[in-house]
């Protein structure tokens, strides 16, 4: 009775990494398909994403104008 019990437990463990495998899979040709959707969009738009740099250049000019009118 154990060993079937072990047995059950391997099991549902392995069923369980499958599922969220095939789940991660889904997720990934989601986002491949949106990419190519966005591509195509892109193409007739474009579309800058905003980076960490942006914000921070954003940032900096705020510091900037404030210093001038201090100054």
């Amino acid at each position: 009775m154990k060993l079937f019990t072990i047995i059950a437990g391997i099991a549902s463990i392995l069923s369980l990494i499958l599922s969220i495998l095939a789940i991660s899979k889904v997720y990934i040709l989601k986002a491949k398909i949106g990419d190519k959707i966005l591509n195509k969009s892109n193409q007739r738009v474009r579309a800058k994403r905003i980076t960490l740099s942006d914000i921070n250049q954003v940032g900096r000019d705020k510091i900037e104008k404030t210093n001038n009118k201090i100054s």
